[in-house]
């Protein structure tokens, strides 16, 4: 997860560099516009991907309650074997 955030970041400051020096904004603050874009992008990301995971989590759990409540059920269900004495 570090390594995408740090990727968002690196992204957004380059993204933003380059729109502000083809708008011919000056490079001092061309350069504070893309710092800051960096950390809205890390920031907007780690969050996005913490959500992500927490939600694949959040199926994967729901997907092994579903399985062992039908494994309960179907065993429940199977006939049994008459006792022999």
């Amino acid at each position: 997860m570090r390594f995408a955030v740090v990727i968002a970041g690196a992204a957004g400051f380059v993204l933003i560099l380059a729109m502000s020096l083809m708008l011919e904004k000056a490079p001092n603050q061309s350069l504070i516009h893309a710092a800051l874009a960096a950390v809205v992008f890390g920031t907007l990301s780690h969050w996005w991907l913490k959500l992500w995971t927490s939600s694949l989590q959040e199926a994967q759990m729901e997907q092994a309650q579903e399985a062992a409540v039908k494994a309960a059920q179907e065993a429940a269900a199977a006939p049994k074997a008459p006792e022999t004495k």
